[in-house]
């Protein structure tokens, strides 16, 4: 396996016409080489319409769709999510509960954030299960891939963002009102 150096991840603006994205916006990153003699490859990130203009100009490894977020990850509090990750694995619910699809979105998450690892994905009476393990605790889990539309997305990030938010953030909005 070779592995690639990836120079200066992209920030929060369009890397052609310089555009802040805002809340929610989507945009393209890229993984290029800087130029044609180039080792390494620069992550770049695109405004759709810039993306439009500029997808057939420049040669790149690969592209991916990405979505400005409400919250940033840095003040996320990793142990209370695995905290109420296992609270929720822990219990039964019907797959069409908003608690079994809030399970499978923390799941989520914590895969991404590499606090839970996908071990296997099972299908048991036409029903997708994601098997997950806990390193730390050693401890698996059998999660029901719930069907989800995209309001129901909406909705359980906007309640996945404000469990999220620090405890300064609501005391300032404690104090606002």
């Amino acid at each position: 396996m070779e592995n690639y150096k990836i120079a200066n991840r992209a920030n929060a603006a369009c890397s052609q016409c310089q555009k802040r994205y805002s809340n929610q916006e989507e945009y393209i990153s890229i993984l290029a080489h800087p130029s044609p003699d180039s080792e390494e490859f620069v992550r770049l990130s695109f405004c759709l319409e810039c993306w439009d203009r500029e997808k057939g100009k420049r040669r790149y490894l690969c592209f991916w769709r990405s979505c400005k977020s409400k919250v940033s990850p840095q003040s996320w509090d990793i142990q209370s999510l695995l905290e109420t990750f296992e609270d929720l694995a822990n219990k039964q619910f019907a797959l069409e509960d908003e608690e079994a699809k809030f399970c499978y979105l923390l799941a989520l998450v914590l895969l991404r954030k590499k606090r839970l690892s996908l071990q296997d994905i099972r299908f048991q009476k036409n029903q997708e299960y994601f098997v997950l393990f806990e390193k730390k605790k050693n401890k698996s889990w059998k999660i029901p891939v719930p069907p989800l539309d995209k309001e129901e997305i909406e909705h359980l990030t906007n309640k996945l963002a404000s469990l999220l938010q620090s405890p300064e953030t609501l005391k300032r909005e404690g104090e606002k009102k």
